[in-house]
């Protein structure tokens, strides 16, 4: 009998064992995949248009305004490409090139802030109060509550 017996315990022991060590492949492997991304976090990247609404609903962007790409840095600097129509074309203009700008983020709320650089001249201006819903696919920028927004999808 105890020779049936340890084999048998042996056994038992040796497969409790191996299930006891087996990885559950649904837990994230690092914290880093366990927590939310923020909004700091998601907004960061390369955004190019692809619905632009006025204040009545009417998407009013064409091929050239699609043409637009936000750029966001995680040091709060962005990126403006810019494409407008000029003498019948569509031309580019790269907003950051002419201005430094910024962004900021307060809840909700998002704002941009440009600074005219020294050589370009002076001046400056600031985009606030519009609101803001950004995941890891698309950002929609709203300025009114009521406003269907300007909506990007993430290129990078």
């Amino acid at each position: 009998m105890k020779t049936i017996y340890y084999p048998l315990l042996l056994l038992l022991i040796l497969c409790s064992g191996l299930s006891a060590c087996k990885k559950n492949n649904k837990e994230p492997e690092n914290e880093e995949e366990k927590k939310e991304k923020t909004q700091e976090e998601l907004i960061v990247g390369k955004w190019k248009l692809v619905q632009g609404y006025d204040l009545n609903g009417e998407d009013v962007a064409d091929d050239c305004d699609k043409k637009n790409i936000l750029e966001f840095f995680a040091d709060k600097k962005m990126h403006w490409f810019q494409y407008q129509h000029h003498a019948g074309n569509c031309a580019e203009y790269f907003y950051h090139l002419r201005n430094d700008v910024t962004y900021k983020i307060e809840g909700k709320n998002l704002s941009f802030h440009w600074v005219v650089k020294p050589e370009e001249g002076t001046g400056g201006g600031d985009l606030t109060d519009m609101t803001f819903e950004v995941n890891e696919t698309r950002l929609i920028i709203r300025v009114t509550p009521t406003h269907k927004g300007t909506i990007y999808q993430r290129i990078n």
